[in-house]
């Protein structure tokens, strides 16, 4: 796991992005990557401190089936049924 949002950049950049691409398709990604980070953020700062545990930890699962839903559509398995660079990201 990544403990900074710079971290998490470098890596997703180092596993998605061509090296080929442009100074300005790299700062796009970058922008964007920031932006989500930034949208997740407000909502996990937005979740209510008086949820219980167990509510908590719904909505936390809740938003990995998200992501895992969106990474297997836009990555598909591998043979062996699991993409490493999907379930690094995950």
């Amino acid at each position: 796991m990544k403990n900074t949002v710079q971290e998490g950049w470098e890596s997703y950049k180092k596993q998605v992005m061509n090296p080929e691409a442009s100074k300005e398709q790299e700062q796009t990604m970058e922008e964007t990557f920031y932006g989500g980070a930034l949208w997740m953020f407000g909502m996990m700062m937005g979740i209510d401190d008086d949820l219980s545990t167990e509510t908590f930890v719904q909505i936390l699962r809740g938003i990995k089936d998200e992501f895992r839903r969106f990474s297997e559509k836009k990555m598909p398995s591998t043979e062996h049924g699991k993409s490493s660079d999907r379930e690094s990201m995950i």
